[in-house]
């Protein structure tokens, strides 16, 4: 997932996910086991976060500052929960149904945010064609948070799930767990 140049705040915010991660080496951390929490997003779907205007140079930056400007807030705050093949996104830390969810299989990035009016402890998810930018509270969590995401994308093919290589086949991976059943176990197979 690198980039073919990263910026200074980019390779900073890689150094510190892989001293976290050789740090989670001897000290695990139990918020990794199931990452949750408060992080503050913008309106995905807004011109800042579509990165071609940032590859064509066109991007003047314009509207969040006019935002700004008349006292409109561009994050918001949403309870995040980051799951196998998804991080999603909730109103309020009680909802059952997410506001929203960025597909983990889209992400080919993980960077310190290119957004102008994303705060300071802000990183990009960067997908083909869009920028999903998050803001945590502290440097602490935006690198706890970059690295459980990182973790994810890095595990998505284990466990019995399929993934495609570059020629398009698909590659099985053996999933190995014992449990004791003491009914029938109904299996549902689909290949896609």
């Amino acid at each position: 997932m690198a980039a073919a140049a990263d910026t200074p705040k980019t390779q900073a915010l890689k150094e510190a996910m892989a001293a976290l991660e050789h740090q989670l080496e001897e000290r695990p951390d139990q918020w990794f086991d199931q990452p949750q929490g408060w992080l503050s997003k913008p309106d995905f779907k807004r011109a800042e976060q579509d990165l071609a205007s940032y590859a064509t140079g066109s991007y003047k930056g314009k509207s969040s500052m006019m935002a700004s400007m008349m006292g409109k807030k561009s994050f918001t705050k949403r309870f995040f929960v980051l799951e196998s093949s998804s991080l999603k996104y909730y109103r309020e830390m009680t909802s059952d149904t997410p506001a929203g969810a960025v597909r983990l299989e889209d992400v080919l990035e993980i960077t310190a945010s290119i957004v102008p009016d994303a705060d300071k402890y802000s990183f990009d998810l960067r997908t083909a064609d869009r920028i999903f930018t998050l803001s945590a509270e502290s440097n602490e969590m935006m690198v706890k948070w970059a690295l459980a995401v990182s973790q994810a994308i890095g595990n998505k093919g284990e466990g019995g799930t399929r993934a495609a290589g570059a020629s398009g086949e698909v590659n099985w991976q053996r999933f190995d767990q014992t449990f004791e059943v003491k009914q029938p176990l109904l299996l549902n197979v689909k290949g896609v």
